[in-house]
């Protein structure tokens, strides 16, 4: 029998004894059968999922086919007019620190290792929250769950570059040693011409609790992953064309704007206040996102 929850086993033990008082066999169940069960049992499209898929999982076990359509999963991830590519979505990221700048490039970082994991790779968001560390190789290749991720050019664009950037910190991030993390992110000289990729990484980063974490705006690190939400608001977040949280300039120029004249304490007030800006604009994109992931779960419903 399939491995399954309590309240699958429920839902399992709801359907058999529907279908024997209808007179209805169960096992296997017709198309219009499992229809007339989830209309005699309505509920919220999450727990009308949850039914489905026990209903699919104990006719695979049996090796009985049940006649229900399998709808593609749909990818997180954005094609077309109006989304920009793996490498513009790379390029547009804040990658290192500027003064008090540090939560943003911590998520930049971390941004960065979704955007692969989900452009590149092609994981659902779900796999791409629970990636186990054993999954990833570096030798004699970078890849992802076998998946090559190659070395491009420029470095601001490499899909390498975006994981080992991630990597090298997510251990250090993961059990909040703050210092290790500004030093591995402060700018010094210009990193962005140079790849990261070719720089060893410890072993630290696979003991971090998950590989995608969520962070607050503090620059504090979860020891649980990102939500599903959060990763379809955050990729689409990501993938706008000009999103970037700061044009980063890693070596320090004279500036003619506003700023021409600040402080580094004045541009770094300056920094955070881009920082609640964007984690406002995050907040507000999960809102407007949050009705179409529940129609994405309503037809996931149907799938395997």
């Amino acid at each position: 029998m399939p491995r399954r929850t309590t309240q699958e086993s429920r839902d399992w033990e709801l359907f058999i004894d529907w279908c024997v008082s209808m007179d209805l066999p169960f096992l296997p169940a017709s198309a219009d059968t499992v229809a007339e069960f989830l209309t005699a049992f309505p509920a919220p499209v999450r727990t009308q999922g949850r039914r489905l898929r026990s209903i699919r999982r104990h006719h695979a076990s049996a090796g009985v086919p049940l006649d229900l359509p399998v709808v593609a999963r749909a990818r997180p991830w954005r094609e077309g007019d109006g989304w920009a590519p793996l490498p513009q979505a790379l390029a547009q990221l804040p990658v290192y620190r500027h003064q008090k700048g540090l939560s943003m490039a911590l998520r930049g970082r971390r941004d960065g290792w979704l955007l692969v994991l989900i452009g590149m790779v092609g994981l659902s968001r779900n796999d791409a929250r629970l990636l186990p560390a054993d999954a990833v190789s570096l030798f004699p290749r970078l890849t992802i769950a076998g998946h090559p991720v190659p070395r491009e050019e420029p470095p601001a664009e490499c899909p390498a570059c975006a994981v080992t950037r991630w990597l090298r910190i997510a251990g250090s991030a993961s059990f909040g040693w703050r210092q290790d993390m500004v030093e591995a992110i402060s700018p010094v000289g210009d990193p962005l011409e140079h790849h990261d990729c070719a720089i060893g990484l410890d072993g630290t980063w696979r003991q971090a609790s998950t590989l995608l974490p969520a962070i607050d705006r503090y620059g504090w690190v979860s020891a649980d992953p990102m939500s599903t939400r959060a990763v379809s608001a955050t990729v689409a977040l990501r993938q706008m064309p000009g999103a970037r949280d700061v044009l980063e300039q890693p070596v320090a120029r004279l500036s003619a704007g506003r700023f021409a004249k600040a402080t580094m304490d004045e541009l770094a007030d300056a920094y955070d206040d881009v920082d609640e800006r964007a984690a406002a604009l995050l907040l507000r994109l999960k809102e407007i996102v949050g009705e179409g992931d529940e129609m994405l779960d309503h037809l996931k419903s149907f799938g395997p």
